[in-house]
């Protein structure tokens, strides 16, 4: 299976991510991996990279909504949620499938959202000293810099962290947030093979705020992130564009 799946930069990118050294066990603050029931296919959610619109699109693969708290679609698929060790035991007969976005992009998807949405600062970052409602993205990025160690929630971890299970690289194929509509029809018939199937494309939660590149007002705001998530940019070789 592995052979059918894997994207052609796969090798590179774990040649990559085996120098930095970072095979640590992330604590998660939610599910990340899901198992469609009955059917061998895995979902690594990354956060803050399109993974809504994957779960809506494979929601009716689901045999009924009985834990959908009537507010995530994430909800819907928490009853089916594994572990990486489970992942990784699973890996030879499963098609483990996943999906990254830009790190520059997902920082300020992340602000937008958990920062600045609503009517407070979401409930994940209030047990980190530093973090406000509404704070300046600049003084965001300075106290992200600071806690980043201490911070274990998956909406701002590295993405990279989710893909590996001691040592070992787990999806065999990655959707990219930037090519989003081109690879899901990529996705939408590896899945088929599987049995399961998609219905048609429709981003959730897609902001309409600007272009991340104008929230980026000096050079040193710019370094920060390429320094707090110099692990994902480096493996998945994405730049500041």
């Amino acid at each position: 299976m592995c052979s059918l799946f894997e994207n052609i930069w796969i090798k590179r990118l774990c040649t990559n991510y085996l120098n930095l050294n970072i095979f640590e066990e992330i604590k998660l603050a939610q599910p990340v991996l899901f198992r469609i029931p009955n059917r061998k296919v895995i979902f690594i959610a990354t956060p803050k990279a399109g993974n809504s619109s994957i779960l809506h699109a494979m929601a009716e693969n689901l045999p009924d909504d009985s834990g959908y708290d009537g507010k995530t679609v994430q909800s819907k698929y928490r009853r089916y949620a594994i572990t990486r060790a489970d992942a990784f035991s699973l890996r030879k007969d499963h098609l483990i499938f996943s999906l990254v976005r830009n790190p520059w992009d997902r920082v300020v998807s992340h602000y937008a959202d958990k920062v600045c949405g609503g009517k407070n600062l979401h409930e994940r970052l209030k047990f980190v000293e530093g973090f406000y409602h509404k704070m300046p993205f600049d003084e965001y990025l300075a106290v992200l810099a600071l806690r980043f160690s201490e911070i274990k929630d998956v909406h701002v971890r590295q993405q990279a962290d989710n893909f590996f299970y001691r040592g070992a690289y787990l999806p065999h194929y990655v959707l990219r947030y930037e090519s989003f509509a081109k690879d899901f029809l990529i996705l939408k018939k590896l899945l088929q093979a599987e049995g399961v199937t998609l219905s048609d494309l429709e981003q959730k939660n897609k902001s309409r705020r600007k272009p991340y590149l104008e929230m980026y007002k000096s050079k040193e705001h710019i370094q920060l992130v390429r320094k707090i998530y110099a692990k994902d940019i480096r493996f998945f070789g994405y730049g500041f564009k």
